[in-house]
């Protein structure tokens, strides 16, 4: 599961209330700052998160509520000499911006103890790990090159990888996690919303949240998940075998 944490959600401008665009998305060791706002380093050090292994950050667009913030974001990398390599990934027109901030103001006149690696993005593949990937789309805004960011965690990715290997056609998916659930995504993302309930239960009126989880559970195991996949593939041989020996959504873990 992924962790996100919102260190802005205005536009613009901030309020007294809200900072400007940024999150933070958290998967094990791994961290990634998207979008990084006017006042982007003081919301991280609200927020507890810190510094630390903060060293990708992937840029929606260039617009200054989105980037101002890196100015002193990366000061401050570069004085404490916090990490060896930070990488700040965009499209084109945005890394321009950003280039020209950090070594047209920022840094001007100075050689970083940090290396910067600048990424300009296309749509595809960005990170991979073992159990996760990040993938690039492009989306459309009164600026030109701007992306969206895709997290999916290793079921989503091995289906995908599946499916897209001309070989595989006609297969069924049997392996990596599709070995031991016929929906490990479906539950997974029951699990998840499970997860924020229990979490909501420590603030006021948080058993209100309850109502997301029964939602979710219901729609994915009796009506728009789990029955319409079941149904398309009633009639497929290799499907019914494999559902012989395989659950339908909680996993089963096995030697073999």
């Amino acid at each position: 599961m992924f962790d996100i944490v919102f260190l802005g959600t205005g536009a613009s401008a901030p309020s007294v209330q809200r900072g400007l665009t940024s999150q933070v998305v958290l998967r094990g060791e791994h961290r990634f700052l998207i979008d990084a706002g006017e006042g982007t380093q003081r919301q991280i050090l609200k927020s507890g998160l810190g510094f630390k292994r903060l060293d990708r950050i992937l840029v929606t667009h260039g617009h200054l509520d989105h980037i101002l913030g890196l100015g002193g974001l990366i000061s401050t990398f570069v004085r404490w000499e916090m990490m060896d390599k930070i990488l700040i990934a965009g499209g084109k027109s945005a890394l321009d911006r950003i280039r020209e901030l950090l070594f047209g103001v920022v840094l001007k006149g100075k050689y970083p103890p940090v290396e910067i690696i600048f990424q300009d993005l296309e749509s595809g593949l960005i990170f991979e790990e073992n159990d996760f990937t990040v993938t690039a789309f492009p989306v459309f805004h009164r600026t030109p090159d701007c992306f969206g960011f895709v997290f999916e965690v290793l079921s989503d990715w091995q289906l995908s990888k599946f499916k897209k290997d001309p070989k595989n056609k006609g297969k069924i998916m049997d392996k990596g996690l599709w070995k031991w659930s016929r929906h490990p995504n479906y539950f997974g993302e029951i699990t998840m919303w499970w997860g924020i309930f229990i979490i909501s239960l420590s603030e006021p009126y948080g058993f209100y949240s309850l109502i997301s989880p029964l939602l979710i559970t219901n729609l994915i195991v009796f009506y728009s998940g789990i029955p319409l996949l079941e149904k398309r593939y009633k009639n497929n041989k290799n499907y019914q075998k494999y559902a012989k020996k395989t659950p339908v959504l909680v996993p089963k873990f096995t030697r073999n």
